[in-house]
């Protein structure tokens, strides 16, 4: 490569994740990396995807026609009631591929507001993923989730990358990667994987992006276990917390860049008007080597004025458990009273630190919905906590672990299904397994 060239990086965010907010570790990594040596790309693969290939009305046509002429029956638990409509009535699945675009777009409106609207149109397009798990069967789509219950080993692994029966993402990327891998400056690709249901999207870009750039650096970056068959696939396997490894990394592979001094994530590479939302929320989490007093409220202040006036950005969705209710106390005294121009949700531990004092400030501060996770204590100050969010005026939305204490799961569920007023949303969440056991091998 020409030294003179800008060294060029490819960041990409795999399938399959929510396609209504932005991915926050690119935005991140991104952000850290600066200098007149560096070009840097962001690719939200994941949105692409969902929008412009496997919700696109020409691909379901193909998908249906597909599921059509197969002889073989689906074992997923859905296809006893859709295949059968599907062959029933092809008018009807062909009416509603016509109108996927109209309720993909409804979620981008004020009509996702309305529960009548939002329902039909989560629904139609939940129907549309489930005519495309029968065409890749045994892939399932859910909206953000993809499971493969067939590749339990990295034998089956391999197999599952070039097949092209299963893999709903090999013609994805033979549409779609091919131009942006043919970039001669491009030097290094960085896969960004946060939950294990992008792994089989990601080892698949990895094992197709080997054979059309054999000579390409691909790392990944993630908390997750790879069993020792990824080496053949990944070059570098990248921490979430210590970008000190990614500049090094660059340096050896004759790049340069040096790592900018800010605790804020850099979303303007990305398509923000595409995610299916109403308006711009983004994630947000503080660099764990970021001590949250070096912090002030005044500088989380300064970057939602700046992400909102250069952005349009209407609120922000922390990820980031030492942003509490304590720490929105300290930014309402920072505004003392006047008026946010963006809104904000918490992610936080659910226990009995908190008072009613904290949420009413909260409030203040622009808080309006709280994500509450982890639960420990009793049942008693915990359903507290809640009430006393609610008379603040904020949503509460619950996440129960698995392994959680079942009298004291089944305590919560109970009081959260009699009173959906104070606990508005909650979801149980299931085992996260890795895709493919084992240790972590690759360097």
């Amino acid at each position: 490569m020409n030294k003179k060239d800008p060294f060029h990086i490819l960041m990409i965010n795999p399938p399959m994740r929510s396609p209504a907010v932005p991915p926050l570790a690119p935005a991140q990594t991104a952000a850290y990396l600066t200098g007149p040596g560096l070009s840097i790309e962001q690719y939200d693969a994941n949105l692409d995807f969902f929008l412009n290939h496997l919700l696109a009305p020409r691909q379901l046509t193909a998908l249906m026609n597909r599921i059509l002429n197969r002889k073989r029956p689906s074992s997923l638990p859905h296809a006893e009631t859709i295949l059968p409509d599907l062959k029933k009535n092809p008018e009807k699945w062909t009416r509603k591929i016509t109108e996927v675009s109209r309720n993909l777009e409804a979620l981008r409106t004020e009509e996702f507001y309305k529960p009548e609207s939002f329902i039909t149109a989560h629904k139609e397009i939940q129907d549309m993923l489930d005519m495309a798990s029968l065409a890749y069967s045994p892939s399932q789509f859910r909206w953000g989730r993809y499971t493969n219950a067939s590749i339990q080993k990295w034998s089956q692994a391999k197999t599952f990358f070039e097949n092209t029966d299963t893999n709903p993402f090999l013609s994805f990327l033979q549409d779609r990667l091919v131009s942006k891998l043919a970039n001669s400056k491009l030097g290094l690709l960085i896969l960004f994987v946060s939950v294990p249901d992008q792994l089989p999207a990601a080892l698949t870009i990895a094992h197709f992006t080997k054979n059309q750039r054999p000579d390409l650096h691909i790392a990944l970056q993630s908390n997750h276990q790879m069993q020792t068959g990824a080496a053949d696939l990944i070059d570098s396997l990248l921490p979430e917390t210590d970008l000190k490894s990614l500049l090094k990394l660059i340096e050896q592979l004759d790049g340069f860049g040096e790592r900018c001094k800010t605790a804020w994530p850099d979303f303007s590479g990305l398509p923000l008007q595409d995610y299916l939302a109403p308006c711009i929320v983004l994630p947000l989490k503080i660099p764990d080597n970021f001590a949250l007093d070096s912090l002030p409220p005044s500088s989380f202040l300064t970057f939602g004025a700046k992400q909102q006036q250069k952005l349009n950005v209407k609120g922000f969705l922390s990820e980031d458990t030492r942003i509490s209710p304590a720490y929105m106390t300290k930014l309402s005294h920072e505004i003392d009273g006047k008026q946010l121009s963006f809104v904000l949700g918490l992610k936080c531990d659910w226990n009995a630190s908190y008072g009613p004092d904290e949420f009413t400030a909260a409030y203040k501060a622009g808080v309006r919905i709280i994500h509450w996770q982890n639960p420990k204590g009793k049942s008693k100050s915990l359903v507290k906590i809640l009430v006393d969010t609610s008379r603040a005026r904020i949503w509460n939305h619950v996440s129960i672990p698995h392994n959680q204490d079942r009298n004291l799961i089944k305590e919560l569920a109970h009081f959260m299904a009699s009173n959906p007023n104070i606990a508005h949303s909650w979801d149980h969440l299931s085992p996260i397994s890795s895709l493919f056991p084992g240790p972590e091998k690759v360097s």
